[in-house]
């Protein structure tokens, strides 16, 4: 505020007449009713679009808009009005070039510096959302693409992720279960801190967040991280089951979830698979085109595996119907194409053609009509032969490759061809004791010795029962091995 020469306040009536002007072009009306409205429009984007998908950087440029327009309305409103015939621009008080107090070189000088404002401030918008996009296209490039430029020959690097792994929440009454969630917390922190390029928020920074009531998307921001990763621990006897979602920080959206079960049977053998598994998942989820180098991968290809996982997750949970085996075969078969190097993929197609060959035999299944039945039996056994020398010439001594020379669907057999195959079945047991399939195969093995007279009846279903219940113990939760047992104990009486 300006004074005079003898540090007198300025007139008091000079402020009034602007104060009035300011009522009369309707200026103040007009940033009282674009300030509510541009509220309300940031709340409803910023409640809204994450809902919708629509990505983080246009709610930035839905507020800027909103700033960015509020100039522009109240140099509008001062320089132009709405009347009867049309937009005008704004004229003072008497009407005439000037007003009673004020000389007309004055007025135009003020209109002249309104009109002035009123077309820089379009051009200041423009340039800044310009700078706003470029900014934004450099940004979502590097999101896409996880790479930023290097250096000046155009090498690219990837731009660094983050990410905080919640504390997990134990849904057990076992107190004991806490210092298991604990430890299962504390090897995924391990675990993800040795992936390059991935950020991790350290466990004594989470821990203040368990019994925080705030959102996963405010944690997200406090801490500034991409991601994060919640879940629980339930623990019913010595079976514990363990639940993790991979969440979006930036609009809390779920990219992955799933469960782990185990018998706890050595506590911490099992925190340690199951705190591997959950951040090799997380690895292959953040970053897909690193599968390679993951400890244990079966292939380097992500599709192959993950048309792998879908198979084996549908030969535990669906029901065995023609379109079930028919799906598995098509996600098996495109996955030996992805990757022909990808030996379980070859072995399990190879017991899947000679399920479909005893299904066509006993129940008439995948046959069309006009169909000849024993050229399809013939092609089904041709490819069934293929997809075993391809298993085996990758790797004989694989677990699925073994089971896949002993499974065939194909009864009653020969005493010599028994005898190879309980050879194999030792060789794959004595290799893979924790290979549930292996064992649920084996107890199927001893009950069709039922048709050979020669052994003892009474031997051979103990020996099936003991296999069973191996299997049953390292895999308890595979519904359609469950569902076969027990059809297995009821046909034969027992209770």
């Amino acid at each position: 505020m300006s004074t005079d020469e003898n540090n007198n306040p300025p007139d008091r009536s000079v402020l009034q007449r602007f104060w009035q002007e300011l009522q009369r072009r309707k200026v103040i009306r007009v940033a009282s009713v674009y300030i509510v409205a541009g509220w309300l429009i940031i709340q409803v984007a910023d409640s809204t679009f994450a809902g919708f998908g629509i990505p983080d950087w246009a709610f930035r440029f839905v507020t800027l808009m909103v700033l960015l327009g509020l100039p522009v309305a109240l140099i509008l409103a001062w320089a132009l009005e709405l009347t009867p015939d049309g937009i005008k621009t704004t004229q003072p008080l008497d009407g005439a070039e000037g007003s009673a107090s004020e000389p007309a070189a004055l007025t135009r000088k003020r209109n002249w510096t309104a009109y002035a404002f009123g077309a820089l401030l379009p051009t200041v918008i423009l340039g800044s959302l310009a700078m706003f996009f470029y900014i934004q296209s450099n940004r979502s490039d590097g999101e896409l693409d996880g790479t930023a430029a290097r250096d000046q020959v155009g090498e690219k690097v990837r731009i660094a992720q983050s990410i905080a792994v919640m504390p997990l929440v134990n849904m057990s009454s076992h107190e004991e279960n806490e210092y298991f969630a604990g430890g299962i917390h504390e090897d995924v922190l391990t675990n993800l801190s040795r992936i390059e390029d991935l950020q991790v928020i350290s466990r004594t920074s989470m821990l203040r967040y368990a019994a925080s009531e705030m959102t996963l998307r405010e944690i997200g921001n406090e801490l500034g991280v991409d991601f994060i990763v919640e879940g629980s621990v339930r623990r019913i006897g010595n079976h514990v089951r363990v639940t993790v979602q991979l969440i979006n920080a930036h609009n809390d959206l779920h990219l992955w979830a799933n469960n782990y079960e185990r018998e706890l049977v050595d506590v911490f053998a099992t925190q340690s698979a199951i705190a591997r598994e959950i951040s090799d998942s997380i690895h292959l989820e953040l970053q897909p085109e690193s599968v390679a180098s993951l400890e244990g991968m079966p292939t380097a290809s992500v599709k192959a595996y993950d048309l792998y996982i879908r198979v084996q997750s549908s030969e535990k949970t669906e029901g065995e119907t023609e379109g079930s085996v028919l799906r598995r075969r098509a996600m098996l078969e495109e996955a030996v194409a992805e990757d022909p190097d990808f030996v379980e993929a070859w072995a399990v197609l190879k017991r899947l053609y000679d399920l479909q060959l005893d299904r066509l035999r006993r129940r008439g299944w995948y046959v069309k009509e006009g169909d000849d039945i024993e050229k399809v039996a013939a092609d089904l056994r041709a490819a069934s032969q293929r997809a075993l020398e391809k298993a085996i010439a990758l790797d004989p001594n694989n677990a699925e490759t073994l089971l896949a020379r002993v499974v065939d669907h194909s009864w009653p057999k020969t005493a010599e061809e028994m005898q190879q195959q309980k050879a194999i079945f030792d060789q794959l047991i004595s290799s893979y004791p924790e290979y549930a399939k292996g064992w649920y195969h084996l107890g199927h093995w001893h009950s069709h010795l039922d048709d050979l007279p020669e052994h003892d009846l009474e031997a051979l279903r103990a020996d099936a029962v003991a296999a069973f219940e191996e299997a049953l113990r390292l895999d308890p939760f595979n519904a359609r091995m469950v569902g076969a047992v027990l059809t297995w104990y009821r046909d034969r009486g027992y209770q």
